[in-house]
């Protein structure tokens, strides 16, 4: 999920930032639960003009489509594995990162020396056709929410 996350974030941050100049910044967030129950959710933000709604609306779903038939480009795959792996370096260091991995391992009785691995071997293992195969599972455009906020006075 967080490969994923990560891909849809920068790929959304190059369209709708860099190409598109329809807003500053975009915010993709993933998560997997399994308590009380299975589920996940994912979600996408971002400021823009009124105006510009439905335009950037139009472009997320684009591009999650093409996502769920095109693997990412490499360069963003490896960008990712790169950046979770510095979390999971930063996160040696915090006690907080601990206390929640140790949570996570003792609730669900898993082995907490799985801890000490650094998980390079498992990022590298994945490839960019398996974020395809994640985004046609996570991604599914059949149940969502839709939530636009307009200024006072907005008629929309």
């Amino acid at each position: 999920m967080r490969l994923l996350q990560d891909v849809v974030d920068t790929r959304l941050r190059e369209v709708l930032r860099e190409d598109l100049g329809g807003t500053y910044g975009v915010s993709v967030r993933g998560s997997l639960s399994d308590a009380p129950y299975e589920s996940y959710s994912f979600s996408i933000s971002f400021g823009c003009a009124p105006e510009r709604v439905d335009e950037l609306v139009s472009n997320v779903w684009a591009n999650l489509e093409d996502l769920k038939s095109t693997p990412p480009d490499v360069t963003h795959l490896n960008n990712s594995r790169e950046a979770s792996i510095r979390s999971w370096e930063t996160g040696q260091r915090e006690n907080g990162a601990w206390l929640n991995w140790l949570e996570f391992y003792t609730e669900r009785e898993m082995d907490p020396t799985r801890l000490l691995s650094n998980p390079s071997d498992v990022l590298e293992a994945i490839m960019p056709a398996d974020i395809t195969t994640a985004a046609n599972t996570f991604l599914n455009s059949d149940r969502y929410v839709r939530v636009t906020l307009f200024p006072e006075g907005i008629d929309q």
